[in-house]
């Protein structure tokens, strides 16, 4: 997994806000695409009452979620088998989605432990997460998957 490329992915995926916003769900979220109800106020020094998240401290919040995301994938046996770009963007769908939804793309995983990258897509394109919340996103990886591997 190449880092920089992940976290540059994400940055220019969920863009960037110093003050909060409602997303495509009409979730409040600020910096890098974090929802504020989960945010850890205290840890990062931030103001609930007036919430403005600087480039620099998104940059750190983004960071310690990647390093939780990353430890906890490749916990799991049949992660570091994967090829660095399923790795990369099933890692931006966590960091996207959460575990929980994540996981609910049962068919999807065991397409990626096949290595049915056809059937990935197919699973991909096959959601709620394709039709109603993302799809230029996922175009993206859809593209990516065909150039790396198809």
């Amino acid at each position: 997994m190449d880092r920089d490329r992940l976290i540059e992915s994400i940055i220019n995926n969920e863009g960037f806000r110093v003050r909060p916003y409602l997303d495509s769900l009409g979730v409040e979220t600020v910096g890098i695409g974090f929802n504020v109800k989960y945010l850890n106020f205290e840890r990062y020094g931030l103001n609930k009452d007036n919430l403005y998240v600087p480039y620099r401290k998104s940059l750190e919040i983004l960071n310690d979620k990647i390093d939780d995301i990353v430890t906890t994938f490749f916990r799991l046996d049949w992660t570091e088998e994967l090829p660095e770009c399923i790795q990369e963007i099933f890692i931006e769908q966590i960091y996207q989605i959460g575990w929980l939804k994540f996981y609910k793309f049962r068919k999807m995983i065991k397409a990626a432990k096949m290595q049915r990258w056809d059937k990935v897509i197919m699973e991909m394109k096959d959601s709620v997460w394709y039709e109603k919340q993302t799809p230029k996103r996922i175009d993206r990886y859809i593209k990516r998957i065909k150039k790396e591997l198809l």
